[in-house]
């Protein structure tokens, strides 16, 4: 059978008007030229369609760029699925409209799929880019070190304990998700959710290279408590879906580590706010 390797590059949006030049302009000037772009936008109530409309008229991107808008909000999990289920290409490459890729991402992914046919899924580093600033490696390969990655027990353990993939650092054969699409119920962790649920069933290859830029925008806005305990709820309910497969001991110490990591969350918000206040 000869594999399909056009890529679809989904990338879902809500509210990214501003941004989505950078992200869509970094698939534009990819080496790599056999793909095309989904962009699910769920129901953005700023002008991200004339965005679009925009930047496909310029680019000449009739027919390699859908635009599929959501008649309501939906949440990220269900514009990912709908990317999923209206892609054309072999393979899947997940893009958050805030994040972008450098130029040879998708040329590196793609020969790494034609020298290993039976690998089923590719993720590689990315910097971390705070307010347009590189600040620090995100070297994923590196925290799955030491794992047999053709062992997919050692896999899922390992990942169970760590996350060790990035949504925009995937690219994966589109037949992998057609039993297994994003979690709709998650607001947060459904990317996570899934990694456990493929790497289960799934061969994974982590190429350790630089391809991309995992960005955040840093205002002296402060996170709401309210979504730092949606954040913990939802990452325990990934959690308690994989408890039947993961010893007790393992599971229980988890849970403490997402705890700590919430409470920590908790206090530099308050300590933020404070700043903000007495600043």
């Amino acid at each position: 059978m000869i594999f399909n390797y056009m890529v679809s590059v989904i990338i879902p949006t809500y509210n990214s008007a501003h941004i989505l030049g950078d992200s869509l302009g970094s698939v534009l000037s990819q080496t790599f030229k056999n793909w095309e772009i989904v962009l699910v936008d769920d129901a953005s109530q700023d002008n991200t369609p004339t965005v679009v409309e925009k930047l496909t008229k310029n680019n000449n991107l009739n027919g390699r760029l859908r635009y599929i808008r959501h008649k309501k909000n939906m949440g990220v999990s269900s514009a990912k699925n709908t990317g999923i289920k209206a892609a054309k290409g072999g393979l899947i490459s997940f893009l958050d409209a805030d994040d972008i890729w450098y130029p040879y991402k998708l040329e590196r992914v793609i020969n790494i799929f034609s020298k290993f046919p039976e690998i089923d899924l590719v993720c590689h580093n990315e910097f971390l880019s705070v307010n347009g600033a590189v600040k620090q490696k995100l070297d994923y390969s590196k925290k799955a070190a030491g794992v047999n990655l053709k062992d997919n027990e050692q896999v899922y353990k390992k990942l169970f304990l760590v996350n060790f993939l990035s949504t925009s650092a995937v690219t994966v054969k589109k037949h992998c998700l057609e039993r297994e699409l994003f979690d709709e119920t998650l607001v947060v962790a459904e990317d996570y959710d899934l990694w456990l649920r493929l790497s289960r069933r799934c061969k994974f290859y982590f190429l350790d290279e630089f391809l991309g830029e995992y960005r955040k925008i840093i205002d002296n806005s402060c996170s709401l408590s309210s979504d730092i305990k949606r954040m913990y709820k939802d990452a325990i309910k990934v959690l308690n879906k994989n408890r039947k497969w993961i010893g007790k001991g393992t599971f229980y110490s988890r849970v403490l580590q997402i705890y700590l990591q919430i409470i920590w969350r908790l206090l530099k918000m308050k300590c933020q706010r404070f700043t903000l206040r007495f600043h």
